[in-house]
């Protein structure tokens, strides 16, 4: 293996290990959402935090739609 071998299969080891924590990470928080009785929706972010949203989070225009739009926090702020 030449120098260069090295550097794209570490590169490539390095995505596919991003990706797969990218995917188990999306999979836990899409696990975790529900419908309160209040009609909201509530789920558990990256970082552990409770979030929740008017609208469903997982629909076009929802909040990990857009990837950066915190969550409802009930008195018509954003979180």
């Amino acid at each position: 293996m030449t120098g260069d071998d090295v550097i794209v299969t570490f590169v490539g080891l390095a995505l596919a290990l991003w990706f797969a924590r990218r995917m188990r990470r999306t999979r836990r928080r899409k696990k975790s959402l529900r419908k309160g009785e209040n009609g909201a929706w509530y789920w558990t972010d990256f970082d552990g935090t409770e979030r929740s949203s008017p609208t469903r989070p997982d629909r076009p225009g929802g909040e990990w739609d857009s990837d950066g739009g915190g969550g409802f926090d009930g008195d018509g702020g954003g979180d």
